[in-house]
């Protein structure tokens, strides 16, 4: 059977699948790191509907989702502090990118002390408020790539997050390929996988599967 190298980093990060498998394989050099679905075997009529239903059984509760204001940002933020979720610019975006981002920020939302209290959460506090979040977006439009590349924490957090989205599409009937799938799609957990050292890999694989398992009620 032919291997399809899906995605390579200098041949020492390599996603592969086997032919036509919807399985596949992330390595570090020679050691096997995940071996996961990453296309689902049916596809979900409505995403954004099965995002909030997901949501509906989060423990304790489920967060609260609001809307930002901002008159350029498309995107999302989880306020760590609030336990609430913020989207801005939904008004242009479709359903389709909306659940992506919302699975996105539900992701997040699982590793707070009151749920999975992820031990390497602390970093994605930075801007912790929603408040501070939207100075910050408003004058710095760069604002949370910045965070990532200069809080201890951020960068495993959102691979982790990523991942887990992903684990959770696939399983719902979500394409994590699809376009407008940036915030739970694989490409984009691979590019953050590709920097980060070889133990917070491991970590965030598997704070990825808890993620996942527990939005899922496996």
């Amino acid at each position: 059977m032919s291997r399809e190298i899906l995605l390579d980093e200098h041949n020492q990060l390599r996603l592969f699948r086997e032919g036509n498998s919807r399985v596949a394989s992330l390595v570090h050099e020679d050691v096997l790191l995940l071996k996961t679905e990453l296309w689902p075997g049916w596809f979900c009529p409505s995403p954004l509907a099965s995002v909030r239903c997901l949501m509906q059984t989060l423990r304790p509760m489920s967060p609260r989702v609001i809307k930002g204001k901002s008159k350029t940002f498309s995107g999302g933020l989880y306020s760590v502090v609030e336990d609430t979720i913020v989207l801005y610019g939904t008004n242009r975006m479709s359903g389709e990118e909306i659940a992506d981002l919302l699975l996105h920020e539900v992701c997040h939302c699982v590793g707070h002390a009151s749920r999975l209290a992820r031990p390497h959460y602390a970093g994605m506090t930075g801007a912790s408020s929603q408040t501070s979040s939207e100075l910050a977006i408003e004058h710095s439009p760069e604002f949370f790539h910045q965070l990532e590349l200069e809080v201890d924490g951020v960068a495993q957090e959102e691979f982790t997050t990523i991942l887990c989205g992903t684990l959770v599409a696939v399983r719902v009937g979500i394409d994590p390929t699809a376009t407008g799938a940036g915030a739970v799609g694989w490409p984009a957990w691979f590019k953050r996988a590709s920097g980060l050292p070889l133990d917070d890999l491991k970590q965030g694989i598997a704070d990825a599967r808890a993620g996942a398992a527990f939005i899922l009620n496996d």
